[in-house]
């Protein structure tokens, strides 16, 4: 690398009506813009626009070189940046990869209303952060740019360790279809939040695992047809094994009845059916 620094942008991730989408009837659609407009990520799908801009979602400082080689800006590509469009995430988790470059912990789009239904499926940073990491230390290697001392293991830092947002994920969900406060809960037995984080810990690493042993980015494209028929079999597998258990600790802890643990179940089973999983 060169002795020139990387340097900060401000950038807005914005937030635009998507009605259906993944099934949800308030998606989202987020995309990333700079602050002056001067460029932007569409995330997979509309990108700024000054008649309808959409609704600032988070603002935040982000290292301007870096981002341009992790993720090509002011494109249509479905596979930027190691995530695959539906596959091993979203237009959230997209946003949420290139957010990671922030000078300041935990910018996210977690105030979009539907951001923990996208957490919850494909994770904060989608699957394959091990592979991630990698991208994001041959990304940074690309600008020919000195970073801030310690910035790329700060950053690793972020993206190894999505489980107590990823957690508060499950627990929204679980509190907007059981009417059940999940948090609160947490907070007030630190013996319970300690096996919840456990159980989330687990089910995020074997979440990886699954995608790396069914597809490695270093291929240099998008996982194909028959890649993308075994992750989607995995993840529901492993999604559907875990709301069980979840569901099945809150029920013998009487937290729930046997009804709604049947009930929120079957509407999870609807949900992942309705993304074709």
């Amino acid at each position: 690398m060169s002795n020139s620094q990387i340097t900060l942008a401000s950038v807005e991730a914005r937030a635009l009506p998507a009605p259906g989408y993944m099934g949800l009837p308030e998606a989202k659609h987020i995309y990333l813009v700079a602050r002056d407009h001067s460029f932007g990520w569409p995330c997979f799908g509309r990108g700024y626009n000054p008649a309808d801009p959409g609704e600032l979602v988070v603002e935040a400082a982000v290292y301007q070189e870096w981002a341009r080689e992790l993720a090509k800006p002011d494109c249509g590509d479905q596979y930027l940046a190691g995530v695959a469009n539906t596959v091993n995430g979203t237009c959230h988790t997209i946003a949420n990869r290139i957010l990671a470059l922030s000078d300041r912990d935990n910018a996210n789009v977690s105030n979009s209303v539907d951001d923990p239904y996208s957490v919850m499926v494909f994770g904060k940073y989608g699957f394959g952060t091990r592979q991630f990491c990698e991208l994001l230390e041959q990304s940074l290697e690309r600008t020919g740019l000195q970073g801030p001392d310690g910035v790329l293991e700060q950053v690793r830092a972020r993206v190894m360790n999505p489980f107590k947002d990823e957690l508060q994920a499950w627990a929204t969900v679980i509190q907007n279809q059981l009417k059940i406060d999940v948090s609160r809960l947490l907070a007030t037995s630190p013996e319970l939040a300690s096996r919840a984080l456990a159980v989330m810990t687990a089910y995020c690493q074997d979440r990886d695992a699954m995608y790396e042993r069914n597809f490695d980015y270093r291929q240099g494209r998008a996982p194909n047809g028959e890649e993308i028929g075994r992750i989607r079999s995995g993840l529901k597998d492993l999604a559907l094994s875990y709301v069980h258990r979840v569901l099945e600790a809150l029920t013998v802890s009487h937290l729930i009845s046997p009804q709604q643990r049947d009930g929120f179940e079957a509407g999870i089973k609807a949900y992942v059916a309705q993304m074709g999983l």
